[in-house]
């Protein structure tokens, strides 16, 4: 048990001390040094004025912004220590009290390799800095991992890797790729959800009206060539009896020429129980004007200000209010 311990102490210093490497050489190469107790000293000679930086302004804020970042690197490598130290202690502890560590808990086991710091429930690899962190911030803690700790959360907690400003680009695109599959399923998920809901089959999300406008036709199955029209397709999508409306306005070839190639089936005009509303201009029940809607990109627009009477009757169909739509003549 001691020995596992220690082993997997001496991997998370090596990550410590890369980190404190990769500290001292940022500081080097902007001329800024770092004391033992963490302080930031610059050594750099006042800034030259130039053409571009008249007063040296910005090249002042660009130091300062380097300070930051050391400043930031050198809290993340106190912070890994220290995570560190803490993990090792409770493990001395336990052994000093007797207690048998179990070699697969993640909550006794310090290398507990799927773990990924605090957020998961353990203290085997320093927990990422929170929400919000500045690349430094990150780049700083992924320095301080080994590259054994470094390759646990790749594999099995891409999601902290892949979307870390400031962590190596090999990692991010290695975790990234990792979570391919499951965002695959996710969206595939999703998908069939959509389009379950979509066409009203999914169990009790069966829609109460149903509006076609400019359609080439009605099926959940398109095909190369005709389809064969086997019984209602309203009565397929569960719509309601009486519930499905539609427009076709004059000079839409999508809507009245396409259908007739029936390639996406049977052209909503021409199903039983489907009500024909108007795209022609009409006054509402409350005498507001409305235009004629032409071809296939008016349904839902006004021209001139004026809304158009296909719009107006979708409007009525998705409002609940079917009893307001003004039929085709």
């Amino acid at each position: 048990m001691l020995r596992r311990a220690a082993g997997d102490v001496s991997d998370a210093i090596t990550g410590l001390l890369n980190g404190v490497k990769e500290v001292h050489s940022l500081a080097a190469a902007h001329e800024f040094t770092i004391g033992e107790d963490g302080s930031i000293t610059s050594l750099a000679p006042p800034p030259v004025c130039t053409d571009a930086d008249p007063d040296g302004s910005q090249a002042t804020r660009d130091r300062q912004r380097i300070a930051v970042e050391l400043q930031d690197r050198i809290q993340e490598v106190l912070r890994s220590a220290e995570d560190v130290d803490n993990d090792f202690c409770a493990v001395l502890d336990r052994i000093l009290s007797n207690h048998v560590l179990d070699p697969g808990s993640d909550h006794t086991d310090l290398a507990a390799a799927g773990n990924s710091g605090a957020a998961l429930g353990s203290l085997s690899i320093p927990a990422p800095p929170p929400v919000g962190a500045t690349p430094a911030e990150n780049a700083a803690w992924w320095a301080t991992l080994s590259h054994d700790q470094q390759l646990v959360l790749i594999h099995d907690h891409p999601e902290l890797v892949g979307n870390r400003d400031g962590v190596a680009a090999w990692a991010r695109s290695q975790a990234n790729l990792a979570m391919v599959p499951k965002l695959r399923t996710q969206l595939q998920q999703q998908y069939d959800t959509v389009l379950a809901q979509a066409s009203g089959k999914e169990r009790n999300t069966g829609v109460d009206d149903a509006v076609f406008f400019g359609s080439p036709g009605i099926t959940d199955k398109p095909a190369l060539g005709p389809i064969p029209i086997n019984g209602n397709p309203l009565h397929d999508l569960q719509i309601p009896t009486g519930h499905a409306y539609d427009l076709a306005a004059n000079g839409d070839p999508i809507a009245n020429d396409v259908p007739l190639i029936g390639r996406f089936g049977p052209a909503p005009q021409t199903l039983d129980g489907m009500n024909h509303l108007s795209t022609d201009a009409a006054l509402t029940p409350d005498g507001q004007q409305l235009t004629t809607s032409h071809g296939h990109s008016e349904y839902t627009t006004s021209i001139n200000g004026i809304d158009t009477t296909s719009k107006y009757n979708i409007a009525a169909v998705v409002a609940g209010q079917p009893d307001l739509t003004i039929p085709a003549r």
